[in-house]
């Protein structure tokens, strides 16, 4: 566990009070909406509290089934989001002529949110939300709308490759140019991501004991990149969800690996 005796402990007790019961109300709400784009705003506002609740648990020291319990509140806020996809329009106002312009908003649904839905649905082990995700279409969730990187676009698209059933070769591939391309870059944002996929190499070449090494690097990087950034405090540093989405990851690949090739 990070030292966090630097952090107001009291306060962010009644923040998480406060934000149980906002989940409760939002995840009723929720259940009631049709598609639209009032239900994508309304699952978005579940998966990012509920993704904060379960850093805020890690922070206090609570049980692990409360870190799984707001992972999972996350991952099935998942399919509402995602599927509503172009449903929420923006208006904008031009200055200084006062015309509207109404557009489609993307920046929900966006590469960095998909990995953590990726990573969500691991760790809670939600097999039709992991799957809904592996066929989601590419172009819902990239967008030009919102800050992005090209590591985080490429990474969230390997990503999907490795939860599909049936594309272990294609993600071995992927994962190997991924590897080509980044590889050799320093700067805490890129080795953020690169290590993952350094990780998942192990895994996809079941090599187990790299996996684990590579794991506790996965664990430095995490920590550089939020310190790096001033965030110190950001209760995301504290879940380490990379590092609990892939030791999920593994648990999956097993399986999947014992049923194509089961033991003689």
């Amino acid at each position: 566990m990070k030292n966090a005796s630097r952090l107001n402990l009291s306060l962010l007790k009644e923040n998480l009070t406060l934000m149980r019961e906002r989940l409760t109300h939002n995840q009723n709400v929720l259940t009631e909406l049709s598609p639209s784009s009032n239900r994508q705003r309304r699952a978005y506002a579940v998966f990012t509290d509920a993704l904060l609740a379960a850093g805020l648990v890690r922070i206090l020291e609570e049980p692990e089934s409360s870190v799984k319990e707001f992972l999972t509140m996350a991952a099935h806020a998942v399919i509402p989001l995602f599927a509503d996809y172009g449903k929420l329009l923006t208006t904008i106002t031009q200055l200084p002529s006062g015309t509207e312009e109404q557009f489609v908003d993307t920046s929900l649904t966006n590469p960095w949110t998909y990995v953590q839905a990726v990573y969500a649905a691991l760790v809670a082990d939600i097999p039709e939300v992991l799957s809904f995700l592996a066929s989601l279409d590419t172009l819902n969730f990239q967008t030009n709308q919102g800050v992005t990187t090209p590591i985080l676009n490429e990474y969230s698209l390997l990503l999907q490759c490795v939860i599909g059933q049936e594309r272990f070769e294609s993600a071995k591939t992927m994962t190997k140019a991924f590897l080509d391309s980044w590889d050799g870059c320093s700067d805490s944002e890129n080795a953020y991501w690169l290590v993952q996929v350094q990780a998942i190499d192990k895994l996809l070449n079941i090599d187990i004991a790299g996996f684990h090494t590579t794991l506790t690097t996965v664990e430095e990087a995490l920590d550089r990149y939020y310190i790096d950034s001033l965030q110190w405090d950001n209760p995301e540093r504290f879940l380490a969800l990379p590092v609990l989405a892939l030791l999920a990851l593994e648990r999956q690949l097993k399986t999947r690996l014992t049923s194509v090739h089961p033991p003689a």
